[in-house]
Protein backbone atom coordinates (compact mmCIF):
# COMPACT_ATOMS: atom_id res chain seq x y z
CA UNK A 1 0.00 0.00 0.00
CA UNK A 2 1.20 3.61 -0.75
CA UNK A 3 1.06 6.59 2.05
CA UNK A 4 1.35 9.45 2.16
CA UNK A 5 0.56 12.64 -0.52
CA UNK A 6 3.45 12.17 -3.34
CA UNK A 7 2.99 11.83 -6.73
CA UNK A 8 3.65 8.80 -9.20
CA UNK A 9 4.07 9.55 -12.66
CA UNK A 10 2.72 7.12 -15.13
CA UNK A 11 2.89 6.26 -18.68
CA UNK A 12 1.91 9.37 -20.85
CA UNK A 13 2.82 12.06 -18.41
CA UNK A 14 -0.46 11.39 -15.89
CA UNK A 15 -0.17 12.04 -12.41
CA UNK A 16 -1.60 10.37 -9.90
CA UNK A 17 -1.76 10.91 -6.04
CA UNK A 18 -0.23 7.96 -3.89
CA UNK A 19 -3.15 8.57 -1.58
CA UNK A 20 -5.68 7.40 -4.13
CA UNK A 21 -4.03 4.42 -5.22
CA UNK A 22 -4.71 3.33 -1.09
CA UNK A 23 -7.75 4.15 -1.36
CA UNK A 24 -8.42 2.34 -4.57
CA UNK A 25 -7.06 -0.61 -2.97
CA UNK A 26 -9.66 -0.43 0.07
CA UNK A 27 -12.55 -2.50 0.74
CA UNK A 28 -16.06 -0.28 0.13
CA UNK A 29 -16.35 -0.74 4.54
CA UNK A 30 -12.75 -0.06 5.36
CA UNK A 31 -13.48 3.31 3.16
CA UNK A 32 -16.34 4.38 4.50
CA UNK A 33 -14.73 3.65 8.41
CA UNK A 34 -11.63 5.66 7.22
CA UNK A 35 -14.05 8.29 5.95
CA UNK A 36 -15.30 8.88 9.76
CA UNK A 37 -12.52 8.25 11.20
CA UNK A 38 -11.16 11.43 9.45
CA UNK A 39 -13.74 13.41 10.81
CA UNK A 40 -12.99 12.54 14.31
CA UNK A 41 -10.11 15.38 16.33
CA UNK A 42 -6.87 14.27 16.72
CA UNK A 43 -7.20 13.53 19.80
CA UNK A 44 -9.93 10.96 18.77
CA UNK A 45 -7.63 9.60 15.86
CA UNK A 46 -4.74 9.17 18.14
CA UNK A 47 -6.61 6.42 20.46
CA UNK A 48 -7.78 4.77 17.38
CA UNK A 49 -5.25 4.68 16.00
CA UNK A 50 -3.18 3.59 19.16
CA UNK A 51 -5.79 1.34 19.93
CA UNK A 52 -5.86 -0.59 16.45
CA UNK A 53 -2.12 -0.78 16.36
CA UNK A 54 -2.68 -2.71 19.77
CA UNK A 55 -4.27 -5.25 18.31
CA UNK A 56 -1.91 -6.04 15.53
CA UNK A 57 0.76 -6.33 18.29
CA UNK A 58 -1.61 -8.76 20.01
CA UNK A 59 -2.13 -11.13 17.10
CA UNK A 60 -0.94 -14.46 16.58
CA UNK A 61 2.24 -14.72 14.02
CA UNK A 62 2.05 -16.68 11.64
CA UNK A 63 1.70 -20.42 12.66
CA UNK A 64 4.95 -21.82 12.71
CA UNK A 65 6.92 -18.89 11.39
CA UNK A 66 8.24 -18.32 15.01
CA UNK A 67 9.63 -21.79 15.62
CA UNK A 68 10.84 -22.15 11.98
CA UNK A 69 12.84 -18.96 13.01
CA UNK A 70 13.93 -20.21 16.32
CA UNK A 71 15.28 -23.50 14.23
CA UNK A 72 17.20 -21.54 11.84
CA UNK A 73 18.56 -19.03 14.98
CA UNK A 74 19.78 -22.58 16.14
CA UNK A 75 21.09 -24.15 13.58
CA UNK A 76 23.41 -20.94 12.50
CA UNK A 77 24.46 -20.55 16.49
CA UNK A 78 25.50 -24.13 16.58
CA UNK A 79 27.19 -24.25 12.66
CA UNK A 80 29.51 -20.99 14.14
CA UNK A 81 30.05 -22.84 17.79
CA UNK A 82 31.55 -25.85 15.30
CA UNK A 83 33.44 -24.15 12.87
CA UNK A 84 31.60 -25.12 10.02
CA UNK A 85 31.07 -21.72 9.32
CA UNK A 86 33.37 -18.94 9.47
CA UNK A 87 32.15 -15.48 10.81
CA UNK A 88 33.46 -12.01 9.33
CA UNK A 89 34.33 -9.07 11.80
CA UNK A 90 31.47 -6.02 11.32
CA UNK A 91 33.75 -3.64 10.15
CA UNK A 92 35.35 -6.45 7.43
CA UNK A 93 31.38 -6.98 6.25
CA UNK A 94 31.01 -3.10 5.74
CA UNK A 95 34.07 -2.21 3.92
CA UNK A 96 32.79 -5.50 1.41
CA UNK A 97 29.87 -4.08 0.76
CA UNK A 98 30.87 -0.55 0.42
CA UNK A 99 33.54 -1.79 -2.48
CA UNK A 100 30.29 -3.84 -3.69
CA UNK A 101 28.20 -1.06 -4.00
CA UNK A 102 31.53 1.25 -5.40
CA UNK A 103 32.12 -1.69 -7.96
CA UNK A 104 28.03 -1.78 -9.11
Amino acid sequence: MLKGKGRLGLAGGCKIVASEVSMAQMTPQVSELLEKALTLSTEERRLLVSRLGETLEDEVADEGVEAAWDEEIKRRVDDIRAGRVTTIPGDRLLERLKARQRDA
